[in-house]
């Protein structure tokens, strides 16, 4: 992959070091570490497109109309004819903030339950925030849709999301479905601590943002049985994938 010129004579970088290519299915994205003529280092995200036309400018219009209006989302360095060149988050994503509480919760150091409760309210009061803003920008009411849990980083205490391309029209509890399920799924699947997690979350999304239940456990009861299909391996957790459809519960719910 090469940089931009225009981004290297803009922020006078003598030479460029591609530290790092990120998990993306669609594109190719790297952490590249830039050296600029006065000893500065700057550190950034280049993100090119299969689809420049359409996803990248898609994406592009999203980042800045909600940069504009003061969400969290990475700043816009660059612009070229295939690729986005951005800031990068030295943060950690919601993926590995979970399973670094799983693991701290089954070892039983250092782990406060209660912290559970301000992560979730974290991360869905930057999707409201994501949902007011998108209209705003788009007109539409607009959802997420891609809650893959690396798409949300938290840098100093602060959510950031990343990754527009699959913004669509829709109804928040679409976007809470599948965030209960994707977490239920990620391996180890189903554990006592995730179920835990989802039941909380659950109480978070109807009694802080008023969600509808009913449509949230819909949407995970669905999304779930899309990756059923998808991670054939799963198939063979009968067990265990029917208490992860059931743990919305109410009687478990009650306890909580």
């Amino acid at each position: 992959m090469q940089i931009d010129p225009e981004f290297i004579k803009r922020y006078d970088i003598e030479t460029y070091i591609l530290e790092e290519r990120l998990n993306s299915k669609k594109n190719l994205v790297h952490k590249v570490r830039c050296m600029q003529s006065g000893g500065d280092e700057k550190i950034v995200i280049v993100k090119a497109y299969k689809d420049p036309t359409g996803s990248m400018q898609k994406e592009l219009g999203m980042l800045l109309g909600l940069a504009r209006k003061g969400l969290a989302v990475p700043e816009v360095y660059h612009v070229g004819e295939n690729a986005i060149i951005m800031e990068y988050l030295a943060g950690s994503n919601l993926l590995d903030i979970i399973y670094l509480r799983e693991e701290l919760a089954k070892s039983g150091k250092g782990y406060d339950s209660q912290a559970d409760w301000q992560l979730i309210g974290d991360v869905f009061y930057w999707l409201h925030g994501f949902y007011k803003l998108a209209k705003e920008v788009t007109g539409r009411d607009i959802i997420f849709g891609d809650v893959n849990l690396r798409n949300f980083i938290m840098v100093n205490g602060k959510v950031y999301g990343l990754d527009f391309e699959d913004y669509c029209e829709g109804q928040p509890e679409k976007d809470a479905g599948r965030f209960c399920a994707f977490v239920l799924t990620y391996n180890p699947a189903f554990t006592d601590w995730k179920m835990g997690f989802i039941q909380k979350t659950y109480k978070v999304l109807v009694k802080s943002f008023g969600y509808n239940g009913l449509l949230v456990e819909q949407e995970m009861g669905e999304e779930l049985g899309a990756i059923k299909k998808r991670r054939g391996r799963l198939a063979s957790m009968p067990e265990l994938w029917r208490k992860g459809v059931k743990c919305l519960d109410k009687e478990l719910l009650a306890g909580i």
